[in-house]
């Protein structure tokens, strides 16, 4: 728990500066860029503002699915060491196949929630890279 906190406030600390020179760099750029090319800059900028929105919509539903894998994830780890734990009873009982089906409910729950973070990601991360691209067609 401390080395996460550490890490956050270590994370803090490098990107507090990004509240204030963003958008000063941000205006530079556009001035800069509206001097050389002209009018095209701000259908780049538009296209660029129009991305993030998407990206604003897209990323909830990531982090809503990070939270499924992760409480999907220790939902499972709980089983797993309650089936250890009690492993000599289970046997003797031959409870395999009622623990093995609990074990594949809730691996399909993860995996089902890491399949939504992976597309919401993917989707992400192709309109990141492809924001560039497009903007300079237009």
């Amino acid at each position: 728990m401390i080395n996460v906190d550490a890490n956050t406030m270590a994370e803090f600390a490098r990107g507090s500066n990004l509240i204030w020179s963003a958008p000063v760099q941000i205006a530079v750029t556009l001035a800069l860029l509206n001097k050389l090319i002209g009018r095209g800059t701000w259908a780049g900028f538009g296209f660029v503002l129009f991305s993030f929105f998407i990206q604003a919509f897209i990323m909830p539903i990531a982090v809503k699915a990070q939270k499924g894998v992760m409480e999907g994830g220790d939902a499972r780890l709980k089983a797993v060491r309650e089936l250890f734990q009690g492993i000599r009873v289970i046997k003797l009982r031959a409870w395999e196949d009622v623990f093995l089906e609990k074990l594949t409910a809730l691996r399909q729950v993860q995996v089902t929630a890491l399949k939504t973070f992976y597309f919401a990601a993917m989707v992400f991360l192709s309109l990141t890279q492809l924001t560039p691209v497009v903007s300079e067609w237009t």
